[in-house]
């Protein structure tokens, strides 16, 4: 202490020293005013404090003057005099420190341990211990606030805190910045999350899409091939003939555009067996035509479809004129003929002559007929089927081809018209029909199981006719294999698309519509028919074909 403290009388108060002090601090002429609003406030408050309060002359009193003692030895309390009180001073560095390690009641340094230890409240700020008690104390119980920001608080809330200085940084631009960075890290993972995701969606739909190019292009391929969108066929009307069994042929004139269908008469007056006409348009039967008293066995259209043949187990064949729906010449068998050579199974016209009308009888006959002169019959020679071979390079003069139950015959004209060679085509039986493409001169040949030639299932044989020198072969080209009973003798027909033919037969054990490719040689599409199709027909109308079918009492077009 100064010389002037100890010279104080031993009477007076502790304030009275505490005065002199102040005084004597500010009477330097180097010190200047360190005076802050916060800190002049707080000094307020606590002369209120000092006050207002009974302090006891040896305990509290004591330690405030050594505490403003110590300020003045370290020049850490600086008060102005009277006349620089009005200037503005800067704080300086030291006193900006401050902040960190001085309570903001007495502006004192707090300790580590003591009276006035660090203490904080629960809403954080920090305090000397035995300034913020002496606060909350003095407070009325219901009004106890924190002194900076008049939270609410209670003796409970004090907690010891074990630093000496503490400084606080103003890191929330950082702590911004770490949450958008964390931000950023994320929505960049789900990003490439994504990202992999829409890759891998990617190279999936390159793989689908690289095999849907294929299938478009093999599809197209088929297109071209072919007339149709596809090679598939579906029903496209089911056709109600009659209501009793009796349809058992179905033929198509290409000419003028006429299906007839085979059906036994529903009309009392007229009993018997005829023809339905069935418009290609609406696929509606119009027109009925009675042809004779007995089962047809065949009908045939001659080249410009005008004229209509048919075979009915009698010894008599009938042609009929299309347009008018009436008969017109009525061919008969000799009566010096065998009887059995009086039954005609099949008939057809003669493609390489006018007026000529072949037939085929039940004990394997053939023979030609000249409708100008009906009754006289022009050859003879041993059938179930046939078909008349225009000319070409492998029959210069045209030809028959005669299928019986066992065998397969070629007549081979001479250039006056008569057979010039017969030759047994080197197909073994037993058939039940056949059919000659004009188109692409295939013979479709059907066979029965047979267990003599060791055949357990049908089959459909198809072929052609070539030359070999001066001896005519027939070259089986495919073989198709049907079913494995075959209780009446169907008919196969063929089906011709464009670059490819088709092979269309009912096979009786599946009770299904089969069709085969002849390029592919192989099974093309099954369509179930529990009813057994009879016999086929193969038309074009208007650049659609069509696939005519018939069962005892239906007419079935496909397409």
């Amino acid at each position: 202490m100064d010389e002037d403290d100890n010279n104080q009388p031993a009477a007076l108060s502790p304030r009275v020293l505490l005065y002199d002090i102040v005084q004597q601090s500010s009477n330097a002429p180097d010190q200047q005013v360190q005076d802050t609003p916060g800190r002049s406030e707080a000094r307020g408050n606590r002369r209120r404090y000092s006050e207002s309060r009974e302090v006891s002359p040896h305990s509290e009193d004591d330690i405030m003057v050594e505490n403003l003692k110590k300020r003045k030895k370290r020049g850490s309390v600086k008060i102005s005099s009277p006349t620089q009180s009005q200037k503005t001073v800067t704080p300086k560095k030291d006193d900006q420190d401050d902040d960190g390690v001085m309570c903001p009641i007495c502006y004192e340094e707090w300790d580590m341990s003591g009276v006035h230890r660090l203490t904080s409240l629960k809403c954080g700020h920090l305090f000397g211990h035995s300034c913020i008690k002496r606060w909350l104390n003095e407070c009325p119980p219901n009004a106890r606030v924190c002194p900076s920001c008049k939270t609410k608080a209670t003796m409970r809330d004090m907690r010891f805190l074990y630093a000496k200085r503490l400084r606080m940084v103003d890191n929330s631009e950082v702590e911004r910045l770490k949450t958008a960075l964390e931000e950023t890290i994320t929505k960049k993972s789900h990003l490439e999350t994504e990202m992999a995701l829409l890759r891998m969606r990617y190279e999936h739909q390159l793989t689908e899409n690289s095999k849907l190019t294929r299938e478009i292009r093999r599809l197209r391929e088929q297109t071209e091939m072919s007339l149709f969108d596809n090679t598939d066929y579906y029903m496209e009307k089911n056709v109600e003939i009659g209501r009793e069994a009796g349809c058992r042929v179905i033929q198509f004139g290409k000419n003028s555009k006429t299906l007839v269908v085979s059906q036994k008469s529903n009309q009392n007056l007229f009993p018997g067996y005829g023809v339905r006409f069935v418009d290609v348009e609406t696929l509606r039967p119009t027109t009925f035509m009675h042809m004779s008293s007995r089962s047809i066995r065949d009908m045939a259209f001659d080249n410009e479809a005008e004229l209509l043949v048919g075979a009915s187990l009698e010894h008599i064949v009938k042609v009929f004129d299309v347009s008018t729906k009436s008969c017109n010449v009525v061919l008969k068998c000799p009566e010096e003929d065998h009887p059995m050579s009086k039954m005609i199974w099949t008939s057809c016209f003669d493609r390489t002559r006018d007026h000529a009308v072949i037939v085929g009888c039940q004990n394997g006959r053939v023979a030609r007929f000249d409708m100008r002169c009906p009754t006289t019959p022009q050859d003879f020679r041993p059938v179930i089927d046939m078909a008349s071979i225009p000319p070409d390079n492998t029959l210069p003069y045209g030809g028959i081809v005669v299928c019986t139950l066992q065998n397969l015959w070629l007549y081979d004209f001479a250039p006056h018209g008569l057979p010039r060679d017969i030759t047994a085509l080197p197909v073994e039986g037993p058939f039940t029909a056949m059919v000659y493409s004009e188109i692409n001169k295939y013979i479709l040949i059907t066979l029965r199981p047979s267990q003599a030639a060791n055949r357990h299932t049908s089959q459909l044989i198809v072929g052609r006719l070539d030359r070999e020198g001066e001896c005519i072969i027939f070259k089986i080209t495919n073989r198709f294999i049907g079913s494995t009973s075959m209780p009446s003798m169907y008919r196969s027909t063929f089906i011709n698309v464009e670059q490819d033919t088709l092979v269309a037969g009912y096979v009786h054990s599946s009770k299904v519509l089969t069709t085969w490719s002849i390029r592919d040689d192989s099974r093309q599409q099954i369509i179930s028919a529990t009813e057994p199709i009879l016999d086929f027909s193969s038309f074009k109308v208007n650049s659609q074909t069509y696939l005519g079918a018939i069962t005892d009492t239906k007419c079935r077009i496909y397409k």
